[in-house]
C-alpha cells in the first residue's frame, strides 16, 4: 500500500481494529511504524492494513484514547499538543502528577502542552494556567513568558501588526531545543518584515540591552531580514555581521 496517498489505515490489535487517519504531512511507512512503536500499549501490532469497509474514527479521538493507555499518558499528551495543528485543550487538563511520573515531569508537560497549543489557537489566556511551585515557581514564571511570547509571535504574523512583537519581553529567548532562537522580539520583527517585504520595518526596532548580554536593534534586524531574504546585498554598511557572513549562511542553508 502507499502510505502517502491512502489516507485511511486500519491496525490490529489482538482482536481488535482501530482505524486511525494517515499520513499526516509527508510521514512516510517508517514514520507510521515509529509512531505506533513509541508507545507499549500499541503492541502487539498482527497486521496494517488499508480498507474502505471500516466506520471511520476521529484522529483526536483515537491518540486521545491511545494517550490514556500510555505508560506515561502527561507525556503522551503533550507530545500530541506539541505535533497536532488542530489540538484539543482536554489533553492539557489530562495532563496529572500522577500520570506524568515525577513532580518535575507534570510541571513540564502540562506546561509545554500550554506552550505549544496557546500559539496554535491564538489564545494568550491559556499562558495562565502554567504550574509550578516551590523550587519549580521560577520555571512557572519562565514558561509563562515563554507562551505569550509565543502567541504575540503569532498574532504579529497574522495581522502583519509589530505592536505584538513590542509585547514580547526583550529577555525571553525560546529555542528550538537545538540552540537556535525561534521566538524572541527581534525574530518578530524580521519575520514580519519578511512576510510584508518590506525591510524599513527594522527602523521600528527600539534599541535594547538583553539580561545575557545580547542586542535588540534595527541593524540586526536589517542583517537578519537580508539572511532570511537570501539577498546579501540588503546587508547594510553599519551592519554589526558582516557581508561575507550573510553569504555563508545563505549558502550554508542555515
Amino acid at each position: 500500500m502507499n502510505f502517502k496517498t491512502d489516507p485511511l489505515v486500519t491496525v490490529q490489535l489482538d482482536n481488535q481494529f482501530i482505524d486511525i487517519i494517515w499520513p499526516r504531512e509527508n510521514d512516510d511507512y517508517s514514520m507510521f511504524q515509529t509512531f505506533l512503536t513509541t508507545f507499549k500499549f500499541f503492541e502487539p501490532i498482527k497486521n496494517v492494513t488499508n480498507t474502505s469497509k471500516v466506520v471511520k474514527q476521529t484522529l483526536v479521538a483515537n491518540l486521545s484514547e491511545w494517550c490514556a493507555k500510555a505508560p506515561t499518558p502527561g507525556q503522551c499528551y503533550s507530545e500530541l499538543a506539541r505535533k497536532e495543528k488542530n489540538p484539543d485543550i482536554s489533553w492539557c487538563t489530562a495532563i496529572t502528577p500522577q500520570n506524568s511520573g515525577s513532580e518535575p515531569f507534570y510541571y513540564s508537560y502540562k506546561n509545554e502542552c500550554y506552550e505549544y497549543i496557546a500559539p496554535k489557537i491564538k489564545d494568550i489566556s491559556l499562558c495562565d494556567n502554567m504550574v509550578g511551585s516551590g523550587q519549580f515557581e521560577a520555571n512557572k514564571t519562565n514558561d509563562t513568558k515563554n507562551c505569550k511570547a509565543r502567541v504575540n509571535y503569532e498574532l504579529a504574523l497574522q495581522g502583519s501588526d509589530i505592536s505584538y512583537c513590542n509585547k514580547i519581553d526583550k529577555d525571553v529567548w525560546v529555542n528550538d531545543g537545538y540552540g537556535m532562537a525561534t521566538v524572541s522580539q527581534l525574530d518578530c520583527f524580521v519575520a514580519v518584515a519578511v512576510k510584508m517585504n518590506d525591510q524599513k520595518i527594522c527602523d521600528k526596532v527600539i534599541y535594547s540591552k538583553t539580561a545575557t548580554g545580547g542586542t535588540i536593534s534595527k541593524e540586526w534586524c536589517y542583517y537578519n531580514y537580508a539572511v532570511e531574504k537570501k539577498d546579501c546585498s540588503l546587508v547594510p554598511p553599519n551592519s554589526p555581521a558582516s557581508k561575507s557572513q550573510c553569504e555563508s549562511f545563505v549558502k550554508n542553508g542555515i
